[in-house]
């Protein structure tokens, strides 16, 4: 059976295995529709837009464009629907004035939204443009995020890292001699080790559920995971190695210098480069869902995630921003109890009646019961990170 062939982006023709991995199909026919009450939609094609005219859920006085930059024009002045407009135009007056009076600026309340992934995958939904369109996307990962073996994965990540944590704080107590650097750079290791295969089980788990659109058993997601930890772990670890060591560096060279002008001009600016070098270094969660998503080489993948800062930065920090803030809403209702029974334990000093030894196992189970208190957070962000990078990268992004 002769393999069907797309072409692929130098306009050579190739089997496009790619597009069969993923199940996310690349826009080539995106318009724009502004609908008279200020409301701002995205439609994946031509037939789109057509298919919700006729449905009567654009307005004929609505507005489209092509792209965010040029003008809006009204559906008569565009070729594609001028047609569609006359037609749709010779409606009885009585249904006319039925569908104008649906809604008092203009829109029809029936006009069918796209939320999440499923507005990707229909090409015939229309997706929200705006803040509204990245709530409308965060939702839609808030519902993939409950599912038992993610929210598994994400307390055990969460409770091994808070474990890690407490022994850390412990074998420095214990090894005064030691240098704390020792110990922060192995907790660091450690805690990306960890972190790591947590979230790119969650994440693989993600991808293959919104590719084959039904539910994944964790037998299944754990088939073949380890190249892609390895490739996910190799990543970070260049990706926090090089910030940590500039930032290292910048305050080495400080203590090293002679020259004051010299160093306080350093110390002025070693906050400010400090806070962009981490702030980069954080953004690298958007890492695994690159890797685990697109093919190539290590250094295509740090291409691409370059290539999203670099194009989608202000949507980046704002679609981060809304995650971190949804997710710390969902550990709440097991954070409170934990923090109400620390506080409570604090007020009563617990630590003057029980020996030290079990003083120290107290602390040891509180961190553990923090970290699983985490786990939403990590569930929500590792699968939030695929949403936000399949919605930049395959919807807004004009590289396709």
């Amino acid at each position: 059976m002769k393999r069907k062939e797309f072409p692929s982006r130098n306009n050579q023709e190739v089997t496009n295995s790619r597009s069969d991995k993923t199940g996310m199909k690349e826009q080539k026919d995106p318009w724009y529709v502004r609908l008279p009450d200020g409301r701002t939609f995205k439609a994946k094609s031509t037939p789109a837009v057509l298919h919700h005219i006729e449905a009567g859920n654009i307005p004929l006085n609505s507005r489209v464009r092509r792209k965010s930059g040029e003008e809006w024009l009204s559906l008569a002045q565009v070729p594609e629907f001028s047609s569609q407009t006359v037609v749709g135009s010779s409606r009885s007056a009585a249904s006319m004035a039925e569908f104008n009076h649906s809604n008092n600026s203009g829109s029809s309340p029936d006009i069918h939204l796209g939320a999440g992934v499923s507005a990707r995958l229909d090409p015939l939904k229309l997706q929200v443009v705006g803040v509204r369109g990245y709530v409308d996307e965060l939702y839609a990962a808030f519902d993939s995020t409950l599912v038992q073996a993610k929210l598994w994965v994400a307390s055990l990540t969460g409770f091994a890292i808070a474990i890690l944590y407490f022994l850390t704080g412990y074998w420095g107590n214990q090894f005064p001699e030691v240098p704390p650097l020792f110990f922060d750079i192995g907790f660091i290791l450690s805690f990306v080790v960890i972190f790591t295969l947590g979230n790119v089980l969650i994440t693989h788990q993600t991808h293959l559920e919104l590719s084959q659109m039904e539910m994944v058993s964790f037998k299944k997601v754990c088939h073949g995971i380890l190249p892609l930890y390895f490739r996910c772990l190799t990543a970070l670890l260049i990706l926090i190695s090089l910030g940590l060591g500039l930032q290292y560096g910048f305050v080495l060279l400080c203590d090293l210098l002679n020259n004051n002008g010299v160093i306080l001009l350093l110390a002025i600016s070693a906050f400010p480069i400090g806070f962009i070098l981490f702030f980069i270094t954080i953004l690298g969660i958007l890492l695994p869902p690159i890797i685990a998503i697109e093919e190539g080489s290590l250094m295509d993948n740090f291409r691409e995630w370059r290539a999203l800062l670099r194009e989608h930065r202000i949507r980046v920090v704002l679609y981060e921003s809304l995650a971190v803030g949804l997710g710390i809403i969902a550990c709440l209702p097991f954070a409170i109890p934990i923090l109400a029974t620390y506080l409570l334990q604090e007020s009563v000093q617990l630590q003057n009646v029980i020996p030290v030894r079990w003083h120290m196992l107290q602390l040891g189970i509180q961190g553990g019961f923090i970290g699983i208190a985490l786990g939403p957070l990590i569930a929500f962000m590792s699968v939030a990170n695929v949403f936000i990078y399949l919605n930049l990268r395959y919807e807004y992004s004009p590289r396709k």
